[in-house]
């Protein structure tokens, strides 16, 4: 049970620093959306080409929209990784990364 519940807590961690690392990438909301959308021009096409074995769900359009719904998928996520992580530091007596 410990060992599953430390599982869940590090793969919430990890989706949120990669969700963190891409927004720090790509900058706020407009500038990303800017991005994507000059991407999506000079590749001429406006939605994502899905993979295997996603390839039959429609495709996604990249703009703000997509942002904010990936924004909230991971906002699902991370409540989960900031609790497990203020409750392992607690357990530990180490500082939590994730309150810096």
């Amino acid at each position: 049970m410990y060992l599953e519940t430390m599982r869940e807590a590090y793969e919430a961690y990890v989706v949120y620093s990669f969700f963190k690392l891409m927004r720090e990438f790509l900058g706020n909301k407009e500038q990303a959306v800017a991005k994507m959308k000059r991407l999506s021009e000079r590749q001429g096409r406006s939605q994502a080409k899905m993979l295997w074995p996603c390839c039959c769900a429609y495709a996604w359009r990249l703009d703000g929209q997509f942002l904010t719904r990936c924004s909230l998928g991971i906002f699902q996520v991370a409540p989960h990784a900031d609790r497990y992580m203020r409750l392992l530091s607690f357990a530990c007596r180490i500082p939590c990364p994730m309150l810096t």
